[in-house]
């Protein structure tokens, strides 16, 4: 399958940014979510709190017509 299925509201996948520069602000991960049935474009960054735990910071962009001109999908073959 290969991003041709409807996915579930209030799901979405992350994938690792395998193509990030070195030192860049890139988004160490990458995907899309469904929320309220809106299509979300997720990044996501590996931070560290001064506890020294790990977290993912995430940012959430709305995938409207512009963006969806300007930005392939991802494809993915998780059958939500």
């Amino acid at each position: 399958m290969s991003g041709n299925f409807e996915r579930k509201d209030l799901t979405g996948v992350l994938f690792i940014n395998g193509k990030k520069e070195p030192g860049s602000k890139q988004p160490d991960y990458s995907g899309n979510a469904t929320i309220e049935n809106v299509e979300y474009r997720i990044a996501g960054w590996k931070q560290k709190a001064k506890s020294g735990v790990v977290y993912l910071s995430l940012k959430f962009t709305e995938q409207n017509d512009e963006w969806k001109t300007n930005n392939k999908p991802v494809d993915d073959d998780i059958p939500f």
